[in-house]
């Protein structure tokens, strides 16, 4: 793990320092950080041969947890180049043609929150709705980081709540949880967030006095397939069931609508499935990472550290998403933080008998409320450079302080954790009760 950090801390120093690299790389290769830190581990401890350490690391990708999540990502991908953007777009636009210029920030916050929740993918949700803030910045007269930041907290709140997000899938198939148990828990701590942020928007709205409203085309027949997805999960079908019927009913209405050919449908199905291609790499090699540290105590060290600082479960919890709040900021991705963080945490779950629930949405929360704030992470680039190629230049450092719903999140979810509303103790039991029969069966 300090053989990755220190590799990947420095490479993306170099990339942001030399401008011959800064050309050829956007961000810090992370792939080649890793395969170097899974050579050092298999390096490491010469008392086991190498073919004892290679059983090892097939015994910790081969997991049944590890394969449904590459099969999870894998089909997230295809739903993703089926249904395509313009069918989020439409939502937007609609929302925004029947609500005055006044409350555009109000509008792209809820929009944004209801595609990503729906899309799985705060990047996606971010390339889609920040060129329309900046076009309703420009034409309501409203502050441009203000609307580009609602789109970016937006964006993190659906990412979070989402049961098809990389995200959710990487702390569910870790936690080997149901999707929709932590889907719960995550309602309970984003939707306060949520509303006390739209008080505020709201607030901030009152003093001004545009009226105009934003006019652009809309289909909304497009976005039934996430409408689809949405409910299925919601309603407790099964993830995979979820994706295939997201993917043909998105295939059936792009095809009817003529939007695009078969041909040209297969090859955008065929460059989602290839967009997941680095997050499953990473994902096979930290695996292999895994199985290798816990067979050489590495966990169990940890574990000690952490009995040490933890005195209750409380602790263990906000221990655990500071971890992998840590992890998000050395990596800038959430997801790949959340992989990295799963062996560990799993351990932390049963040592202080904490729900698998509880810590699957301790992870995808912190995580996303640090994602979201990164001034080097995915989503704030992608939205500034929305806003140079729309010749309204902004800093990272203008949006962060404007990320409203990250800070009041951060703040609700610690309260919650220590007064124990996160979870009541009557809900805890019956999942409790409802886990052990499952054993006994």
């Amino acid at each position: 793990m300090l053989v990755f950090i220190v590799l990947y801390v420095g490479m993306a120093i170099a990339v942001n320092t030399i401008p011959a690299l800064k050309q050829t790389f956007s961000t810090a290769p992370i792939v080649p950080a890793f395969f170097i830190a899974l050579i050092a581990a298999l390096i490491q401890n010469r008392k086991i041969s190498l073919k004892e350490k290679i059983v090892t690391v097939g015994h910790g990708i081969g997991n049944y947890s590890i394969i449904s999540m590459i099969i999870i990502f894998i089909l997230a991908g295809i739903f993703a180049g089926t249904v395509g953007t313009e069918s989020a777009s439409s939502v937007a636009h609609f929302f925004l043609s029947i609500v005055p210029g006044q409350f555009a920030i109000v509008v792209i916050f809820v929009v944004s929150c209801l595609v990503s929740l729906a899309m799985g993918t705060s990047v996606g949700s971010v390339t889609i709705m920040v060129p329309i803030a900046i076009s309703v910045a420009n034409a309501s007269g409203q502050d441009g980081p203000m609307c580009v930041a609602c789109a970016i907290c937006g964006s993190m709140f659906g990412d979070n709540l989402s049961m098809i997000s990389d995200t959710a899938i990487a702390a569910c198939s870790g936690m080997e949880v149901d999707p929709r148990e932590k889907f719960f828990a995550n309602l309970r701590m984003c939707l306060p967030a949520a509303f006390i942020t739209l008080i505020i928007l709201f607030i901030i709205c009152i003093n001004q006095s545009c009226d105009e409203k934003i006019i652009e085309s809309y289909n909304l027949i497009e976005f039934i397939p996430y409408v689809i997805v949405l409910i299925l999960s919601i309603v407790g079908v099964n993830v995979f069931i979820v994706l295939g019927s997201g993917i043909v009913s998105g295939m059936i209405i792009m095809l009817l609508l003529g939007k695009v050919a078969l041909p040209d449908l297969l090859v955008n199905m065929a460059h989602g499935a290839e967009s997941m291609y680095e997050l499953i790499v990473i994902t096979v090699i930290v695996s292999a990472m895994a199985a290798l540290i816990r067979q050489n105590g590495g966990f169990t060290t940890i574990l000690k550290v952490i009995r040490k600082s933890c005195n209750n479960e409380k602790h263990a919890l906000i221990g655990t998403g500071f971890m992998v709040s840590a992890l998000d900021l050395i990596t800038a991705n959430n997801t790949v933080a959340i992989v990295m963080a799963t062996p560990i945490c799993r351990d932390v779950k049963d040592l202080y008998n904490i729900s698998k629930r509880r810590m699957a949405s301790v992870m995808d929360t912190f995580s996303c409320i640090v994602q979201g704030l990164l001034p080097y992470g995915a989503q704030m680039l992608i939205a500034l450079s929305f806003c140079a190629k729309a010749d309204c230049p902004i800093s990272a450092f203008d949006v962060m302080p404007l990320c409203i719903y990250q800070y009041v999140l951060f703040i609700v979810i610690i309260f919650q954790l220590f007064t124990g509303l996160a979870d009541t103790k009557k809900r805890a039991a019956r999942i409790r009760k409802k886990q052990d029969g499952k054993t006994r069966n």
